[in-house]
């Protein structure tokens, strides 16, 4: 909920001018950076992980666009149409790829 209102809140400063926006973009990171970190995000997602016997996750939406490795797991986050224009595909030799459209 706190990452949310400060999210809106950070939206009202978005204007036209690139100055603003690039503002908001980078405190809206950071700000979801220390809520991850005081959720302790990656930890519980690796526990579940764990927990469900599988190799990873592919998600997207709330949280930064990226691949990598979590312990031995595959995490992949598609990021969103908002923010980040971004997209996995999986190329013809099975490899997941981020990509940004532009």
């Amino acid at each position: 909920k706190l990452g949310t209102k400060m999210y809106e809140f950070l939206l009202s400063f978005k204007t036209k001018s690139s100055d603003h926006t690039h503002f908001s973009r980078k405190t809206k990171v950071l700000i979801k950076k220390i809520i991850a970190k005081v959720c302790c995000y990656e930890k519980k997602l690796l526990n579940y992980l764990i927990e469900k016997k599988v190799d990873g996750v592919i998600c997207g939406h709330s949280h930064q666009p990226m691949i990598k490795k979590v312990k031995t797991m595959d995490y992949i986050n598609s990021g969103d149409w908002i923010d980040n224009c971004t997209f996995v595909i999986e190329t013809n030799k099975g490899n997941l790829e981020l990509i940004k459209w532009n």
